[in-house]
Formats: structure tokens, C-alpha cells, sequence
């Protein structure tokens, strides 16, 4: 009996994923690839046939008469040690054009690794609610739409591959959070535009590490060990606030935003007054060399993780507007259905 493990993997599916988009997007250099497979397959079988012949020569050697007497011994050996040579000569080519093909290979391998990301995120969600279940074939169904039915795509020259690239990878986010969260409990849509925008972040190392920060809302910073600054004229704030504040303090990320309360609190205070604070939260790390300067995202994460801390009765819209900028507007119009 043999027993198969049809198991679908992150590793696997991303693999079968980076073929998909490399047969769609880059066919000439899909088959080349299968090409030189194709034919070190076939050159790692003509080595082994070489080796068993070499070993069925000397075995069928005369054992009185020396090796290097068997001129037919001899030349046999001569004439398998030249085929060897070659073949390896023709590997070792097909080894620095697979190179090539890396390469390539390289800059859809993170849109593989999204997709597959984001496929094992539907399977999670069953967690939530035991109706929140998804198949295979249905996350194949919208990878599938995004490459075969975009409109954009269709307007794109097949040359222009980084343009076509980041259509799909902005399709592929959008239409996930439109399919899925229209099936969703209005309490659980955010939390899932939430999971897809730290999967379209992951190669943003500024972002993860923020992210990180974000979801971890429990302060390690003991109560006694406070500082004495008077955060916002001791208004507003409650020791837990204080503490997670200090907590971002330490961590290097939020520069300078213990000081900024204390030195100058009319800002920070407008900002918890006023009735849509995730339009003006306080930046003090944007005067200086901070990451999220230049990285949109960045700075929007910051800046979420603020309202967390500070206006949790606005961190719904706070989110949505993020979310808005991580997988479009239009990605977040999951309240409307197009019948």
C-alpha cells in the first residue's frame, strides 16, 4: 500500500504559485527553464550510465592481466573519461543560464510568497468562525481572475513586466478583501484587511518591525518604574497609557515623543480633544532622520499605533484609513455589492 500526502505546504504552494505567475507573466523564460531541467535530468542519466558501464568494464577485466596492460581497458576508460568531460562541461553552462533564470525567478518570488501567505490566512479564519471556511480551488479562482480578466493588465505591454507586476500584486490584495470580507461579520472585516496589509508589508522591514510594536499592547514597563515627566500637564492620560508611551519611547522606534509631551503639550492635548484624531496625530519623530520620513507606510503605522494607545474609540477608522493606503481605496468598498 503507498500512501500520498496531497498536505498543501507554505513552501509548496508558493512554489506552485511562482509557476503560475511565471507562465503568465514571462512564458519564454518559464520554458526555458523547463528546458534546461529537462536536460540536466537527462545529462545527470547519461553519468550514471557512464558510471555502471565503467564499473561493468572493470569488473569484467581479466583478474591475472594487469589494468594497465587491457588496451581495451584502456580504452574504454579514455572514451568514458572524455563523454564525462563534456557532459559536465555542458552542465556546468546550463548551471550559469539556471543562474540567469534565478534572477528572474527572484522578483516574482515575493508575490508567490504573499499569495501563499495570504491562502493560509483563509484557512485561519476558520478559527474565528466556523463558517469562515475556503478552499484551494477558491483561492486559485481569484489568483486566476486577477491574471486572466484585469482590465489594466490587459493595457499593459507583455515587455513591461514591473509595471504588470505591481497591477497584480495591487489587484490580487484588493479583490481577496473584497471576495472575502463581504462574507464576513462586520466585526471580523477589519480584522481581516488588517492580516492581508501586514502580508503586503512583509518585505517592508521599517513596517514588520513597527507591526511587531503595534500588535503587542502589553507594556513591559513595571508601574513603579514610571519616569516623573509630566506627560500632557498629567491630563488625559492613565498610568497604562503612560507606560505603553514609554514603552515606545524605549523602543527606538517613536523617537522623541516622551519629550515632545513634555515640552510641548498643547498638540498632543488638541489631539486628544479633538473629534477625529487619526487626522492629527503628533509626529515628533518626523523632524529627524526617522525611516518613516520617506516610507508612507511607515509613518502610517506609527501613527495607528498612536490612536491605539491614545484614542482606542477611533482605531476602527484609524485602521480603515491605513488599510486604505496598503490595499487601495477601492479594496475597502466591501460595503457595496455590485449585483
Amino acid at each position: 500500500m503507498t500512501f500520498v500526502n496531497f498536505t498543501v505546504t507554505t513552501s509548496s504552494l508558493e512554489n506552485q504559485c511562482l509557476n503560475i505567475y511565471l507562465q503568465n507573466e514571462r512564458p519564454d523564460i518559464d520554458e526555458q527553464r523547463k528546458d534546461l531541467l529537462k536536460l540536466q535530468g537527462e545529462k545527470m542519466a547519461q553519468l550514471h550510465d557512464l558510471e555502471e558501464a565503467l564499473l561493468t568494464e572493470l569488473s569484467a577485466a581479466d583478474e591475472g592481466t594487469s589494468i594497465l596492460e587491457n588496451k581495451k581497458l584502456i580504452g574504454t576508460l579514455e572514451t568514458l573519461k572524455k563523454e564525462s568531460a563534456q557532459i559536465k562541461e555542458e552542465m556546468a553552462k546550463a548551471e550559469d543560464t539556471l543562474l540567469q533564470i534565478e534572477e528572474v525567478l527572484d522578483i516574482y518570488r515575493p508575490l508567490a510568497s504573499m499569495s501563499s501567505l495570504i491562502f493560509f490566512c483563509l484557512q485561519s479564519m476558520g478559527k474565528i468562525h466556523y463558517l469562515y471556511q475556503y478552499s484551494l480551488l477558491q483561492f486559485m479562482d481569484t489568483m486566476n481572475q486577477v491574471l486572466e480578466h484585469s482590465e489594466a493588465l490587459k493595457t499593459l505591454p507583455i515587455k513591461k513586466h514591473t509595471e504588470r507586476l505591481e497591477v497584480i500584486t495591487t489587484e490580487l490584495f484588493q479583490n481577496f478583501n473584497l471576495n472575502i470580507s463581504q462574507g464576513l461579520l462586520e466585526m471580523h472585516q477589519m480584522l481581516f484587511s488588517m492580516r492581508l496589509s501586514q502580508i503586503r508589508l512583509k518585505y517592508d522591514n521599517d513596517c514588520a518591525e513597527i507591526f511587531n510594536v503595534f500588535l503587542n499592547p502589553t507594556p513591559r514597563i513595571d508601574p513603579q518604574e514610571l519616569s516623573k515627566e509630566n506627560l500632557l500637564n498629567g491630563r488625559f492620560l492613565s498610568n497604562r497609557q503612560v507606560a505603553m508611551i514609554e514603552e515606545l519611547d524605549r523602543s527606538g522606534i517613536f523617537n522623541n515623543i516622551v519629550s515632545s509631551m513634555s515640552d510641548d503639550p498643547e498638540p498632543w492635548i488638541k489631539f486628544m480633544e479633538h473629534q477625529t484624531p487619526e487626522n492629527h496625530v503628533v509626529e515628533p519623530w518626523f523632524n529627524g532622520s526617522d525611516s518613516s520620513v520617506n516610507n508612507e507606510m511607515a509613518r502610517g503605522l506609527k501613527c495607528m499605533t498612536i490612536i491605539k494607545i491614545l484614542r482606542p474609540d477611533r482605531l476602527n477608522k484609524s485602521s480603515q484609513l491605513f488599510c486604505e493606503k496598503t490595499l487601495t481605496p477601492k479594496a475597502m468598498n466591501f460595503g457595496q455589492v455590485d449585483l
